[in-house]
């Protein structure tokens, strides 16, 4: 397993879980995903720290750039799940990981319009990677929705121009619908 931190000091707190915990196989990589490798600013939300972002020309701090596709193993013939958390930069870190959702079978990602416009990104974009790896998607809600092979995409479109909207998908391989997915995702 990989997981990527670019904040300094949660990037601390996730080395000192794994070793507090005594998890091993898991390579933590304190550096941003985006399309190229590099350094970009950032900035570190002190209240939500779930909500530190890359910031482009206002960031507090310097972070290391990495790409997907340079980091995974490439000895990984496939990759059972990506879970992908990074306040509107999904499609620069989708545009560094071509290689790598080709042999995904399964992205856990948000989709967020107002956060991809603000990266500098587009839902229009967003859908269309993705519907170019996945066959279908999980909408988190109540109900759970099942779209699938061309449903999630038009679905996604019809959404994109609406503010403040913050979907939970779960993108895969499979045609039908599978309900151990639905109930590990808390559907009765």
């Amino acid at each position: 397993m990989v997981a990527y931190e670019p904040s300094p000091r949660s990037f601390r707190l996730l080395t000192l879980n794994l070793r507090l915990n005594c998890i091993e196989g898991v390579l933590p990589i304190n550096a941003a995903l985006g399309e190229c490798t590099g350094e970009i600013q950032f900035t570190e939300n002190d209240i939500n720290t779930g909500n530190s972002r890359i910031a482009p020309g206002n960031g507090e701090i310097t972070v290391n750039l990495e790409t997907l596709d340079r980091t995974i193993p490439a000895d990984w013939d496939s990759i059972d799940l990506i879970v992908m958390d990074v306040e509107g930069s999904e499609v620069a870190a989708m545009r560094g990981a071509q290689v790598s959702l080709a042999r995904t079978k399964n992205l856990y990602v948000e989709f967020s319009p107002e956060q991809l416009r603000e990266q500098g990104s587009s839902a229009t974009e967003f859908v269309e990677t993705v519907e170019r790896h996945f066959k279908s998607a999980y909408v988190f809600g109540d109900p759970i929705l099942f779209l699938g092979p061309g449903e999630f995409a038009e679905y996604l479109r019809r959404l994109q121009h609406r503010r403040s909207l913050l979907l939970n998908l779960l993108f895969t391989q499979d045609l039908a619908a599978d309900p151990r997915r639905m109930r590990l995702a808390g559907d009765p």
